[in-house]
């Protein structure tokens, strides 16, 4: 119903109008509290508009530069905050939202930040719905994944910023001690496991593990690199996450531990070029 509606707003450049049906259904679901039938009915509202929007912004950077333009995004955020409240995020809220992050500009993404998407993403993290879990666990490792490397101006080389762009702004919100409790001490999923470590390790390339994360982080960086013979992606994330640690003096008796440096000598001698160049940046 919606998708024909917002394309006519996009078209004919009628963002303003956009951005006022989502403000009014927004005052809508506010003003529906404690009213069972009428939350769902606006429920199913937000499902669809959410999903209109969505299928318009998909891989769309054009519709995507129109829309980060316009105070639109803070609506949409706003919507899954609200969303958040009454505990009824789903994953298309979330999909959406990784639209506009996917194939924003760097100081789109940066807007993003300031307007609130991380705070919005934080609780759903590990939600109990695992599609929303996954969903926002991607938009995060994609987020802490580009902001490690950012393209110069003349797009012919890359510089790794340090500290992470984000490190403060994932702190504050929660993400990265959710990564840590939920992703390392509590899950036990191997995938899930080398994820958070691997991010946790990206965000603080340079600079010293906080305490409690120190030989846990490092240490499932270590078993992805012993242990993973299948995922090559994956080996090489954790050895560039190891790499950027390396970088601060503070976490080398942890990355050393357990005749670690052998593994590393035995990689170098191996016959994967890509494994191989990771490995030296240790």
């Amino acid at each position: 119903m919606y998708d024909d509606k917002i394309n006519n707003f996009i078209k004919q450049k009628k963002l303003k109008e956009l951005e006022d049906l989502l403000d009014s259904i927004i005052d809508a679901g506010l003003a529906q509290q404690g009213n069972d039938q009428n939350i769902a009915l606006f429920i199913r509202v937000v499902d669809d508009i959410t999903e209109a929007i969505r299928s318009i912004t998909f891989k769309n950077p054009f519709v995507v530069s129109n829309i980060m333009s316009t105070l639109i995004p803070r609506k949409l955020i706003n919507l899954v905050r609200r969303m958040n409240i009454l505990n009824k995020t789903k994953s298309v809220y979330i999909r959406t939202l990784g639209n506009l992050i996917y194939v924003s500009t760097v100081p789109h993404r940066d807007l993003l930040i300031v307007e609130g998407i991380l705070e919005v993403l934080a609780p759903n993290l590990y939600n109990a719905n695992n599609e929303v879990s996954l969903q926002t666990q991607s938009i995060v490792f994609f987020l802490v994944r580009t902001g490690i490397k950012r393209q110069s101006v003349n797009q012919s080389s890359f510089t790794i910023l340090q500290p992470h762009p984000y490190l403060l702004e994932l702190k504050r919100c929660g993400i990265i001690n959710k990564l840590f409790e939920f992703g390392l001490q509590r899950t036990g999923g191997k995938e899930s496991d080398s994820q958070a470590a691997i991010m946790i390790g990206w965000l603080y390339g340079g600079a010293a593990l906080p305490k409690e994360m120190q030989s846990i982080v490092t240490n499932q960086l270590h078993q992805e690199i012993k242990t993973n013979t299948q995922n090559i992606s994956n080996i090489n994330y954790a050895l560039q996450a190891l790499a950027g640690l390396a970088m601060a003096q503070a976490n080398h008796s942890n990355i050393t531990a357990n005749d670690f440096l052998k593994v590393i000598n035995n990689i170098i001698k191996g016959r994967n070029i890509d494994i191989k160049k990771c490995a030296l940046d240790i």
